[in-house]
């Protein structure tokens, strides 16, 4: 492989890498903010029962 190639590769694995990592933070987030929104609603019910 060239230089050029090499790095070309290299940085096309960083750029996969920061989108995955970035996309399952994001949707680690959601869920995070999902679950507390909805738990106090489900333990309520929950409780009450």
């Amino acid at each position: 492989l060239t230089r050029a190639t090499k790095s070309f590769l290299t940085a096309r694995v960083f750029g996969v890498a920061a989108i995955i990592v970035m996309v399952t933070l994001c949707l680690y987030f959601i869920v995070e903010f999902m679950a507390r929104i909805t738990a106090p609603w489900i333990y309520r019910k929950d409780g009450r029962k």
